[in-house]
């Protein structure tokens, strides 16, 4: 979080004005509360957090938002959407979940890495565990994988005529099944993008 939780809300604010509506995990000091309810930034999906927070506690807190972004398929055979008589089956749309804090050491990759390794063995659930850090992602480090061909590696590659390739057939697959992407190898790359 950012000492200037205002920015934070404003920018929330903004996102919403023009039509942006992702849920979010704000983390912020108790003195910090007051700067960010003072805006309508916050919608009902989010969840504020205050610190010190424990493990547990922010795992509930992530759990309860990826559930709210679920739609149970077995519910709806099919529905006519409001904007138009078009028929459409329900299905269960597939939450992505964004770690995020400028600041470098606060412990993004692990967490990504944990609620990935959670998600991937105790859900059941498919995972692609994208790493689009360009100066200090280390995720298929942390894992224990060879970081392999990137994301950059294949949008060059594309460019010099080979074919298009997405994230899943360029993605690693770990030991656990989770699969992982990096958008570059090092910092260096980002000179090719």
């Amino acid at each position: 979080m950012t000492d200037d939780p205002a920015s934070v809300a404003a920018t929330l604010a903004a996102q919403r004005s023009r039509g942006i509506d992702v849920p979010s995990l704000i983390v912020a000091k108790g003195s910090q509360f007051d700067a960010l309810g003072e805006d309508d930034a916050f919608g009902p999906n989010d969840e504020l957090v205050l610190r010190p927070v424990d493990a547990d506690g922010l795992r509930w807190r992530a759990e309860a938002m990826l559930i709210r972004s679920q739609v149970n398929s077995n519910e709806h055979e099919s529905i006519v959407l409001s904007r138009g008589q078009v028929e459409a089956d329900w299905a269960a749309r597939t939450p992505i979940v964004a770690i995020f804090n400028p600041k470098g050491g606060v412990g993004k990759t692990t967490i990504a890495t944990n609620l990935a390794t959670a998600l991937q063995v105790r859900r059941d659930r498919n995972v692609l565990l994208v790493d689009a850090d360009t100066v200090t992602g280390h995720v298929t480090l942390s894992l224990g994988m060879e970081t392999g061909r990137t994301m950059s590696d294949a949008w060059l590659d594309e460019d010099e005529g080979g074919p298009a390739e997405a994230m899943l057939e360029v993605a690693g697959v770990h030991d656990t099944g989770i699969r992982v992407v990096a958008l570059v190898s090092s910092p260096l790359a980002m000179i090719n993008l």
